[in-house]
Formats: C-alpha cells, sequence, structure tokens
C-alpha cells in the first residue's frame, strides 16, 4: 500500500504541476486576448483619424487652388485695367489731337462705358465671388474647417 500512496502522491504531484502550467498558460493566452482587443481599437480609431485627416486634407486642397484661381483672376483684372486705360488715353489723343474734335462727348461716352464696365464687374463679383470679398470669404471658411478638424 505505501509504494501504492507514493505513486499516487507523485501522480496527483505531476496533475498539480499540469495544472498550474495549465493555469498560467491560460493567464497568458487572456492578457494576449484582451491586449489584442486594445490594439484593434486603437487601430479603429486610428483608422478614424486618418478617414476624417483625409476629408479636411481633400477640403483644404479645395480651398486652396480656389483661393490659387481667384488671385490669378485678380491679377489679370489688374493687367486688364492697366490696358484698358493706356487704350482710352490713346483715344482720347487720337481723338482730341488728331481728329481735332472737342473733348466732352468722349469723356460722356468714356463715362458711360466705364459705369457699364463697373456694373458688369460687381454682377460677377457678386455672382462667382471675385474681388477682395470673395476672397477673404474663401480663407475664412478654410481657416474655419481647419479649426474645425483639429478640435475633433
Amino acid at each position: 500500500r505505501a509504494p501504492r500512496l507514493v505513486a499516487m502522491a507523485g501522480a496527483s504531484a505531476h496533475i498539480a504541476k499540469a495544472k498550474d502550467n495549465l493555469d498560467s498558460a491560460m493567464a497568458g493566452m487572456r492578457d494576449n486576448m484582451k491586449l489584442l482587443a486594445d490594439r484593434e481599437g486603437q487601430l479603429h480609431a486610428l483608422d478614424d483619424k486618418s478617414k476624417a485627416l483625409e476629408g479636411t486634407t481633400n477640403r483644404f486642397h479645395r480651398s486652396a487652388r480656389m483661393v490659387n484661381w481667384k488671385m490669378r483672376v485678380g491679377s489679370l483684372a489688374v493687367v486688364f485695367v492697366g490696358c484698358a486705360v493706356l487704350v482710352w488715353t490713346v483715344g482720347l489723343v487720337l481723338h482730341v489731337h488728331v481728329g481735332r474734335r472737342r473733348v466732352w462727348p468722349f469723356l460722356f461716352v468714356s463715362a458711360l462705358v466705364f459705369l457699364a464696365l463697373l456694373g458688369l464687374y460687381y454682377h460677377f463679383r457678386s455672382r462667382f465671388g471675385f474681388g477682395p470679398d470673395g476672397l477673404q470669404q474663401d480663407c475664412a471658411t478654410a481657416a474655419a474647417s481647419d479649426s474645425e478638424s483639429s478640435s475633433e
């Protein structure tokens, strides 16, 4: 009977050791599963932030292109006004000095043409957002979308 008790005690020691190894392996697996779930949550959060950043970048790119286009149109408007003043001056000189005509009819027609062109300018400015007001509005919109995205 004694050897049998010793054998049972040895077997129960092996069983207890195996059970301890199994428990430690299970605890390690539980810890790994928790870490995996945490990392998956972090990955989803990072993916959401990446998508938000991509949307903000696309909006900023569109706003920057619009501002660039409006700046180019503005610089072309300055060139157009300069050319118009030059043509008007040449017309005035030709009308008065070469044609030997009076100045007042030329100035009257010039004033009418100027007012018509000014009306067209304000019409297009309000319709398409040309000019400094539209540019300031675009810059304010871009800044608001930037601050909106940074607060997220």
